[in-house]
């Protein structure tokens, strides 16, 4: 069975997370201008997408300015962790 060409040895994190992120959203400079918030919108979530290979972190700092960014929107905050072709999504809430 023959591996995508993002999957196979030699890549880096950075670039399968470039295109990672270019697979799932059509979103100009995702996240890098005040209006363009999150990797992916729908109607009613922003999404922030991260992958690894072997590993993920999330920091508290990373759920607050997803958390933030989603509310000024108006939108539900979703992070999205793809590791070794395995997928999380989840929901971040404020508690």
């Amino acid at each position: 069975m023959n591996l995508p060409k993002y999957l196979q040895e030699g890549n880096t994190i950075k670039k399968d997370s470039i295109k990672h992120e270019k697979r799932v959203t059509r979103q100009l400079n995702s996240g890098g201008m005040w209006f363009a918030k999150g990797d992916l919108k729908s109607d009613d979530c922003l999404f922030e997408l991260k992958k690894g290979k072997k590993q993920v972190s999330v920091t508290g700092e990373m759920m607050e300015k997803i958390f933030k960014e989603a509310s000024y929107v108006g939108k539900l905050p979703i992070l999205m962790i793809e590791i070794n072709g395995y997928q999380l999504i989840g929901e971040i809430i404020k508690i």
